[in-house]
């Protein structure tokens, strides 16, 4: 991630005590954030866990509340109906349905599968029983089961008398063990008592295992409770019931109450049966069981228990806004602060050291021209005195003599050269480069490069081949054209194997002519093509080292073109060879005047300079 900075924001990296601490800053602020946004999360994930948990305790509470409440009302409903049964002694079945309409059931008991009433018999009134059923116009009423018993319990009376209740019509509750066991404790108690879960008579065609309970109150011959069990048991009538499917209390209650959670797992279980019969479950949470939070109540309802269950998992953790989310954007939030930190610290530290680097350049151009003008006229000196001991001013030199004499000069000479350019570059990095154009042939200036340089490419047994088919014409001034295409040319005579050939062609490019001097030598390596044209730098190559240069010839070159308009540029590949390409205008618009410019060049970071 920090190269990828280092990049975009055009930064490089040095290995000193600044950067380590730009990126220890960096590492800090990211931590800072993270750290914050980690605890800042840890504390929503608590927030939310413990809203949660309060939630599912209170949904668990209010199922409590409301099945306790729901329960409650049944039994008084029953009370109302046993109280029905001792003000009129016999109760008509005009006068139960009345009853039921009075009470408002289906309205005020919303969850009640019926309400209804049973007649205590004896084995020998069973037959004047069905018979006084089927004069009111049910004339193939019986009761059911029809297997022979020592007591029956028929339902008599059941609203509302619809096609789902009428199943239930006559059936002997006495037959079923678990309605008789809480029947016989209603009896014997005189209390509401609610059955174990049964699978009712309404419900026999149907496959699922919803399961319904009852409630019985007893009726007694007597205007007041019997005192005794045995009274009791002696003065039974009948029982008042309700018949209902706790499941549906609990859809009701989901029905009506805006703090009813749907994604949560809700269950309902009768805890005094082996095994915690379900009586109601609901599974809308996608959170697997272990991993849920649960919370469960207990309600007391007529002589049973019963378990509620609610277990679910905090959506929120889910959720954009949540810890996750919340962490996520923390970290996010802290990468891209470090980042910004860093890339401010190193653009600070980038443009400090630019700022030196212009100074030491400056110095070190100043210096380089003090040196370059000092050194200048003594060389020159030099240059004169070994010309006059050459010419015979002083005296005939013999052969030995004259061969020193010759050599100095020539190492004098090469001297000088090194001066000159030194000069040259002083110029350019000064701005004090004055050019005047006027139209040049450059096929005329290359054939003079060509001749001065036939001479040191036979020493390496290399051919300078050209190809000028005619003149062409630029706006250039005429001595630094010269000098472009020396150093071109003497550049690729070093560089190029012995008994080799370099080619030296003209041609047009649109407005600007081309002159491509193509070598079969050492090559360059694509990464290197602007370094070729540093000052004072040199690629590493095998002939490098034998070769002398001072590392300004192509920089210089690279200058003077640029100052006239064109370019100078290299496509080369290591082993095969090279060709540097220098362009210039065929038109100018200086029109021959002399003008102050101050060539382009870029520095060891690639910025342009003026």
């Amino acid at each position: 991630m920090i190269k990828r900075v280092q990049e975009v924001f055009g930064l490089r990296m040095k290995p000193s005590s600044e950067y380590t601490a730009v990126i220890l800053i960096s590492l800090l602020v990211f931590l800072i954030g993270f750290s914050a946004a980690s605890l800042f999360a840890k504390a929503i994930s608590t927030q939310n866990a413990a809203d949660y948990d309060s939630r599912l305790s209170q949904q668990a509470l209010s199922i409590q509340s409301h099945t306790a409440s729901t329960v409650g009302t049944y039994d008084r409903l029953l009370y109302a109906a046993a109280a029905l049964f001792n003000a009129h002694g016999d109760v008509t079945r005009s006068e139960w349905q009345q009853f039921y309409d009075d009470m408002r059931v289906p309205e005020q008991y919303r969850s009640l599968l019926g309400l209804g009433y049973v007649t205590y018999l004896l084995p020998d009134q069973v037959a004047g029983f069905e018979q006084n059923i089927r004069a009111e116009g049910f004339p193939e009423f019986s009761v059911t089961p029809t297997n022979a018993r020592d007591e029956y319990t028929a339902i008599t009376y059941i609203e509302p008398f619809d096609s789902i209740n009428q199943r239930a019509f006559g059936y002997d509750m006495f037959a079923d063990q678990v309605r008789r066991a809480a029947m016989a404790e209603a009896r014997d108690s005189a209390r509401p008592t609610m059955s174990s879960p049964v699978k009712l008579v309404q419900d026999l065609d149907k496959k699922d295992d919803n399961l319904g309970v009852l409630i019985y109150y007893p009726v007694y011959t007597t205007d007041t409770i019997p005192a005794t069990i045995k009274d009791r048991r002696a003065a039974l009538k009948g029982y008042v019931y309700v018949v209902f499917r706790p499941g549906d209390i609990l859809s009701r209650y989901a029905e009506q109450s805006p703090r009813f959670d749907d994604s949560t797992d809700i269950n309902l279980y009768d805890l005094d049966i082996s095994g915690q019969t379900a009586l109601y479950s609901v599974d809308s949470s996608s959170t697997p069981i272990e991993k849920q939070r649960k919370f469960t109540e207990f309600v007391e309802v007529d002589s049973r228990r019963w378990g509620i269950s609610v277990g679910g998992q905090d959506e929120a953790l889910n959720r954009f806004f949540g810890p996750i989310g919340i962490f996520t954007m923390g970290a996010v939030i802290s990468s891209i602060a470090a980042v910004f930190v860093y890339a401010l610290l190193m653009s600070r530290i980038a443009k400090v050291e630019q700022n030196y680097e212009v100074e030491v350049q400056k110095t070190k151009d100043e210096l380089l021209a003090l040196a370059s003008h000092q050194l200048r006229t003594p060389a020159s000196g030099v240059k004169q005195y070994i010309g006059m001991l050459t010419s015979g001013i002083t005296g005939e030199l013999n052969s030995m003599q004259r061969s020193v004499a010759e050599k100095a000069y020539e190492a004098n000479e090469r001297q000088l050269h090194i001066i000159n350019e030194l000069l040259y570059v002083s110029k350019v990095d000064a701005g004090q480069l004055l050019i005047e154009p006027v139209e040049v042939d450059l096929s005329r200036v290359s054939t003079r490069v060509i001749d001065t340089f036939n001479e040191q490419a036979a020493v390496k047994d290399i051919e300078l081949v050209s190809r000028f088919k005619r003149p062409r014409i630029v706006m250039a001034d005429d001595r630094y054209v010269s000098m472009i295409v020396e150093n071109l040319v003497s550049n690729a005579i070093k560089y190029s194997y012995p008994s080799s050939t370099v080619q030296i062609q003209l041609k047009d490019a649109g407005k600007m002519v081309a002159l491509v001097i193509r070598d079969n030598g050492v090559g360059i390596a694509a990464r290197d093509y602007e370094r070729v044209f540093n000052k004072f730098d040199r690629v590493e190559n095998p002939l490098s080292h034998t070769e002398g240069g001072s590392g300004l010839g192509l920089f210089l070159a690279r200058q003077l073109a640029r100052a006239h308009g064109g370019d100078i540029t290299v496509v080369s590949r290591l082993g095969k060879g090279s060709a540097f390409t220098l362009t210039l205008p065929k038109d100018s618009t200086i029109n021959r005047a002399y003008v102050n410019l101050r060539a382009t060049h870029r520095d060891k970071k690639g910025r342009t300079k003026r």
